[in-house]
């Protein structure tokens, strides 16, 4: 009887441990993973100049398991948030999130804490720049 439940609880204990190393943090994440604020944003978007001041709040939030999380709200009251996954190699953070059917990439650069956002097409041109709060 010992030896049927030694092996029926194997295979239980395989699938546990193998759930408690996805969920762990990925070592080339910890670099960039963290809060980031947003100090400047500079651009238009539809002809629209943007700045700074036209937002109460826009943070990026990166967790040391690939998750991420894109929050903002604009001066006077739309709110956005969207979550997602991002890698990280060479410089590069590269944040995948879905939106219905939809999926988007967006890539950033990332250099001693501070994380900017570059587009250029498709009625926008801007700049944005995050810089790291914890």
């Amino acid at each position: 009887m010992k030896k049927v439940l030694k092996f029926a609880l194997l295979p239980v204990l395989a699938i546990c441990m193998l759930c408690a190393f996805t969920a762990c943090a990925k070592p080339e994440l910890k670099e960039v993973a963290g809060t980031y604020e947003m100090t400047s944003i500079s651009g238009n978007i539809n002809g629209v100049s943007i700045n700074k001041s036209m937002y109460e709040y826009f943070t990026l939030i990166l967790e040391d398991n690939g998750k991420g999380t894109v929050k903002s709200k604009a001066n006077g009251g739309v709110s956005y948030e969207q979550s997602g996954t991002y890698t990280y190699a060479d410089g590069k953070i590269k944040m995948t999130t879905k939106s219905g059917g939809a999926s988007v990439t967006e890539e950033y650069d990332y250099a001693d804490g501070v994380i900017t956002y570059s587009v250029n097409g498709s009625g926008m041109s801007m700049n944005v720049v995050f810089e790291r709060v914890d």
